[in-house]
C-alpha cells in the first residue's frame, strides 16, 4: 500500500483504465473518480478518456505512474491512484 509504480495504460473500461506494471505482471484500475484534476469522459469510439476542460487524454499504452489505494490478493484486485503521466519521448 502506498508505494509507486511505472506502469502502462492497458485497457479503458465505462469506469477508469487498468494499468499494467510490466515489472510485477499486474494490472490494477484507476478509476474516472479518482482523477480530481478535471471532470473526465471516455470518447464516443472508446479509445481515450479526455479530460473536458484541461484535454488531458489517457489512452492505450500511455505510460503512467500509479500509487497503490488498495489491494485484496484473494479478490486478486489492484487499485490504483495516477500519480501522473508521463511525458512521451521525443
Amino acid at each position: 500500500m502506498g508505494r509507486t509504480f511505472d506502469g502502462t495504460v492497458s485497457s479503458l473500461v465505462s469506469s477508469g483504465f487498468f494499468v499494467e506494471l510490466e515489472e510485477w505482471m499486474i494490472d490494477g484500475m484507476v478509476h474516472v473518480s479518482t482523477l480530481r484534476d478535471d471532470e473526465y469522459r471516455l470518447s464516443p469510439d472508446r479509445v481515450e478518456w479526455v479530460g473536458q476542460y484541461r484535454k488531458c487524454r489517457f489512452g492505450l499504452g500511455d505510460r503512467v505512474r500509479v500509487r497503490v489505494r488498495r489491494a485484496d490478493p484473494d479478490r486478486g484486485e489492484v487499485d490504483f491512484l495516477l500519480v501522473e503521466k508521463m511525458r512521451e519521448s521525443p
